[in-house]
């Protein structure tokens, strides 16, 4: 006879399962208002760029207040997109570096002027806000199971084959959506891999945590993988290796924990409290 206990864990299994829609990151049909109003910007700005003295434009409070709202935005309404379109003006820039093209400079590269307004909302809110609010989506959830693989590493042609890389894949239950809820919704199981490179399993099955997330890029088409992103700030002039991860976000007693204390709400943080101050802090740029 099926007891009490064992009949609503059942009810919860089927209940998490029922909703295995795997929302993704994806390309919008259209490249976002706000991508072409940023990188017009930030091409305008790089005009006034000095190789030796730096930047040399002041922006008001007021610019700067638009110019970090549009940052906030294309990351928050097409993640995917604004890569790709960067990807495709990069394309752009290097042939016309190849093509001996005068009128183009090394500081025109399209990463590099988005990388120069990033640097003035870093000087005027501070970096980890910059890194923040550059952050796709952050959700609450509980990790339902860990598995390893190893696989093919994704490269283009013709780097093809060089090699393998061996990822960790979670289960994890959505429990919450702070930001990206264009892309997923609570109820619903996702997979969030990552490679072992960037950092061993530090995370534990039935334990909730605090994930920030983002499109797992390859060089060839987006697939829809979701991986985490990951948030580190150490000075303007330090440049971790790609997917460097510093710290995970565990949830126990309903107080988040961050050992860097990364959101500036101290290490230990009731959920609550982390929630009111996140929605007042980063998700108000994108009203």
């Amino acid at each position: 006879m099926v007891t009490m206990k064992i009949f609503l864990k059942i009810v919860f299994i089927l209940t998490v399962f029922s909703g295995l829609t795997f929302p993704q990151f994806y390309e919008g049909k259209e490249i976002s208002p706000s991508v072409i109003e940023f990188m017009k910007i930030a091409e305008e700005t790089a005009q006034f760029y000095d190789g030796k003295q730096g930047l040399l434009k002041s922006f008001s409070d007021e610019e700067l207040k638009q110019i970090t709202k549009l940052y906030f935005k294309i990351y928050d309404e097409d993640p995917v997109g604004f890569s790709n379109y960067i990807s495709m003006e990069h394309k752009r820039w290097e042939q016309k570096m190849k093509e001996g093209d005068r009128t183009i400079l090394q500081y025109q590269r399209p990463g590099f002027v988005v990388g120069i307004l990033k640097k003035q909302i870093s000087k005027k809110y501070g970096g980890k806000f910059a890194e923040i609010i550059s952050t796709p989506a952050f959700i609450r959830g509980k990790v339902l199971s860990i598995g390893k693989q190893v696989r093919i590493e994704d490269v283009h042609q013709p780097y093809d084959n060089l090699g393998t890389i061996s990822q960790i894949d979670l289960t994890v239950y959505i429990e919450e959506v702070l930001k990206g809820e264009k892309f997923f919704t609570k109820g619903n199981t996702i997979t969030i891999s990552y490679s072992t490179d960037w950092m061993g399993n530090k995370y534990q099955v039935n334990k909730s945590y605090l994930f920030p997330l983002r499109p797992w890029l390859s060089l060839r088409e987006y697939t829809g993988s979701v991986t985490l992103q990951c948030l580190f700030y150490k000075g303007e002039n330090y440049i971790p290796f790609e997917g460097e991860i510093e710290e995970i976000y565990p949830i126990e007693n309903e107080a988040v924990y961050s050992k860097e204390d990364f959101f500036d709400t101290g290490v230990w943080t009731p959920w609550e409290t982390f929630k009111e101050h996140f929605n007042n802090t980063y998700m108000i740029w994108g009203k």
